[in-house]
């Protein structure tokens, strides 16, 4: 039979161990005694020490062990106290452990791992014990830290204090406890929850204020109205100084305005950056009667400010109260938000300090006094203004609504494992108590933007916990195509409970089951994964609820992303998009004529699709990469044409002579292209084979001892997860090369509105699978085109399926029906 057993519990006061056959103060005696369904187990040390009680409950399947030391004072250093409770060692080793916002680890090593809202996130952990149950721990009080000595069996939470831990076992793994958990931990949401389930984050740093009103304008144009729109670095000062003088916005107030009526326009939550953990003292009113002290009567130094040379200090978590709600005041009567993020206070750990008389305050009231924030925040502003905050530890949940979910990678954390993953652990127990967006900022989940905001690995780890969505704000195509292959499956999850979850061979096989017939698959490992009817590539998913679907699935053997309702469908064969919104000119090297050694003269061909101003001219780099992709120009080349071309639409070739002197070693030497203006150093936007800098790659003159060559091509490989290739897959209702969102709810005409910065895309929509068999189609005509060039998309029909051809430059296509 499978069971699991623990050597008591370690214990220090003062800072002094008690009991232990070599180490503590032993216990001279133990009295046990039953009362009722409670065990109280109290220790009596010595006459120097107080007693120390255990008291043993169950409660729906999970044992409440609280301790606490009966008829004792404490003095003003809070002294006699709990300095280190700990579980002791196991008669098992953990096999797989889980802890904070979502890391499981295989075979962990030795570690120790303190609390704070990126790390050890929750004051819940798991291990699935070898050939053993698995079993949840968990404190009412947060902990200071984990550790973990597999070799010793030992896998435990470390808290001072009065604290009461909380013990849930299961022979159905360690999700299956951590559900129990759930049931009595006493987790209840807060008022703004309800308003922010379903959104989706949008966040900015910095920025002009009415360019963002106009992007958010333009947000709104492709739908993405169920958000939140966090804005930050705003304040009087900039961004942390001087503070808590953060109103009226730098900048001006006006402009701000305008700012927060776009969002209001858009139906987004506005959420301005506010943060009362650091106070400075050129601010006004600073004292040290508001600050942290440490044991030894020194104040707590909080954020240096390098750019301002300007040292904070910490703020006295129940000091900040009238400087907040003077802010509030202000930004109600100035721009009215109807959100908050309120910076750091789910970042970091919640702490005892004294205060400047030398008085101890436990944690306890350092939480006591940060949900104040909230509540405080939320009472002012009205409308139950939904609260944010950083990261998101589980302190403050019923005061605060909604985290920017700062989830790292496990390996983070740990160093020695034998495999890991990231995994929707702390929203077991949290879903739908307190909202976490996605994955947090983009480069805190994984500093590689391959892996940041809108890739596969962000995208599939949001819909594992069934998180609210988030990208970087307010416009983008990676944020429309964030919100439009998840908003509505993240939304349908958000408001349904998480039941379970499971893993398939590997922890990097995922599926989590939620009530209202959600279920969600993801795939985080190498191979190719195939499940509930649907192939998974790496990072691919797949969200089935009542109402929706999404993916990231293999279509005819290419990455894909797919999203449908009953009224829209959202087709992303990951085409490349635009490196520009505005692309003028068209261009390509078409041929490469040997006029002799090291010489070459390329023919390039041109298309202006909007006319340039007078003033641009061709400008030719000829260089070699170095091992860091960084490139000396070591040569430049004649590209000679007559540029009034330029200033009238229309294709026209041009001739570039490509020379290269005879001492130039042997060896590749590149060559890239494009348009420029002397006068005020700008390059004009291009579209072809275009890297960093505005260029266009014109290809490699090769250059070797038996004679050179030129390659008027640098085409990208073939890979199965870039569509470089422009191939079209069959998404089943439609086939396509292209990327948009087909809303099909008007039976008289349709909307085709593709992803912004598309290059020219094809569609075939089998108009049967949208219940229009046998209609006749009368029309395709573009909507608000974007640029001056945009033409009308050429399209016929053939039995129920039509044709279409567009050139992406319109926000979108009507389709009308007979």
């Amino acid at each position: 039979a499978r069971n699991l057993a623990f050597r008591g519990f370690t214990v220090e006061v003062d800072g002094q161990p008690v009991g232990g056959a070599r180490e503590g103060q032993p216990v001279q005696r133990v009295e046990a005694l039953c009362e009722g369904a409670a065990w109280t187990i109290t220790h009596h040390v010595s006459p120097a020490l107080p007693s120390l009680r255990a008291t043993l409950r169950a409660d729906h399947g999970v044992l409440r062990i609280a301790w606490d030391m009966p008829g004792t004072t404490r003095d003003a250093r809070g002294t006699p106290r709990f300095t280190r409770l700990a579980l002791g060692p196991a008669t098992r080793q953990p096999g797989r452990i889980y802890l904070g916002f979502g890391a499981v680890y295989d075979k962990p090593g030795t570690f120790m791992l303190p609390l704070g809202g990126v790390q050890l996130g929750t004051r819940h952990i798991g291990a699935d014990y070898v050939d053993g149950l698995s079993l949840v721990q968990a404190t009412d009080l947060l902990p200071d830290q984990l550790v973990c000595v597999p070799e010793e069996h030992l896998f435990s939470l470390e808290t001072p204090h009065d604290a009461c831990f909380m013990l849930a076992p299961s022979a159905h793994g360690a999700y299956a406890a951590a559900r129990a958990y759930r049931d009595v931990c006493g987790f209840e949401k807060s008022p703004g929850v309800d308003g922010l389930l379903g959104r989706v984050c949008l966040d900015q740093w910095g920025g002009d204020y009415r360019a963002a009103a106009k992007d958010l304008d333009r947000a709104a144009t492709y739908g993405l109205n169920h958000a939140v729109f966090v804005k930050h670095d705003w304040q009087r000062w900039g961004y942390d100084y001087r503070l808590p003088e953060i109103y009226p916005p730098a900048g001006g107030l006006e402009p701000f305005t305008e700012l927060r009526e776009a969002a209001k326009r858009a139906g987004m939550l506005f959420a301005p950056h506010d943060n009362y953990i650091d106070f400075y003292p050129d601010a006004e009113g600073f004292s040290y009667d508001h600050v942290v002290f440490h044991a030894d009567g020194t104040p707590y130094k909080a954020w240096y400010h390098p750019g301002r040379d300007a040292q904070s200090y910490r703020w006295l978590p129940d000091a900040f109260t009238p400087w907040l709600t003077a802010n509030m005041t202000r930004m109600r009567e100035g721009f009215s938000p109807d959100s908050l993020f309120i910076d750091v206070f789910t970042s970091i750990a919640p702490f005892d300090y004294y205060d400047r008389s030398g008085k101890f305050h436990t944690r306890a009231e350092t939480v006591k006094g940060w949900r104040a924030a909230f509540d405080t925040s939320r009472r002012l502003l009205g409308h139950d203004a939904a609260m944010l905050s950083e990261s998101g530890h589980d302190a403050l949940i019923g005061s605060i609504d909604g985290v920017q979910a700062d989830h790292w990678r496990p390996e983070c954390w740990l160093k020695s494992y034998q495999d890991a993953d990231r995994t929707p652990w702390h929203d077991m127990v949290t879903h739908g108590k307190m909202v976490l967006f996605a994955g947090g900022l983009g480069n805190r989940y994984d500093p590689d933007p391959a892996h940041g905001y809108g890739s596969d690995d962000y995208l599939s780890n949001t819909v594992l916990g069934g998180r609210g969505p988030m990208c970087d704000g307010p416009f983008s195509r990676r944020a429309v195509m964030t919100y439009w292959l998840l908003h509505d499956v993240c939304d349908a999850l958000a408001h349904a409970e998480m039941e379970a979850h499971a893993f398939g061979a590997t922890v990097r096989q995922q599926h989590t089951a939620f009530g209202k017939g959600g279920q969600v698959w993801a795939n985080r490992g190498t191979n190719v994964w195939t499940v509930a009817g649907k192939r998974l590539p790496e990072y691919g998913f797949y969200v089935q609820t009542r109402k929706a679907e999404a993916g990231v699935v293999r279509l005819d053997g290419r990455r894909a992303g797919f999203a449908k309702t009953a009224d829209s469908f959202f087709a992303d064969a990951r085409p490349q998009p635009d490196p520009e919104t505005d692309c003028r000119v068209e261009t390509r090297v078409v041929a490469a004529e040997r006029l002799g050694p090291r010489a070459f003269r390329v023919t390039v061909e041109w298309n202006v699709l909007a006319p340039l101003e007078p003033g641009y001219v061709p400008f030719v780099h000829i260089g070699r990469a170095s091992t860091d992709e960084s490139e000396r120009i070591e040569a430049q080349a004649n590209l000679a044409f007559d540029l009034v071309q330029l200033t009238r639409t229309g294709p026209f070739r041009a001739t570039m002579d490509v020379r290269l002197p005879p001492d130039f070693a042997p060896g590749d030497y590149r060559v890239r292209y494009g348009l420029f203006n002397p006068k005020r150093g700008d390059r004009v936007p291009l579209r072809g084979a275009e890297e960093q800098r505005r260029r266009i790659r014109g290809g490699i003159l090769r250059v070797s001892a038996t004679g050179d060559d030129y390659l008027t091509e640098e085409p990208l490989a073939d890979n199965p997860d870039l569509n470089v290739t422009g191939a079209m897959l069959d998404f089943g209702p439609l086939v396509t090369d292209g990327a948009f969102r087909l809303l099909h709810a008007d039976r008289k005409a349709w909307q085709l509105i593709p992803l912004p910065a598309s290059r020219p895309f094809r569609a075939e929509i089998r108009l049967a699978s949208f219940g229009k068999a046998h209609a006749t189609v009368s029309a395709v005509e573009r909507l608000d085109p974007a640029h001056t060039y945009a033409k009308e998309p050429e399209w016929h029909q053939a039995g129920d399926t039509l044709h279409v051809a567009c050139d992406g430059c319109s926000l979108g296509y009507r389709i009308v029906f007979e």
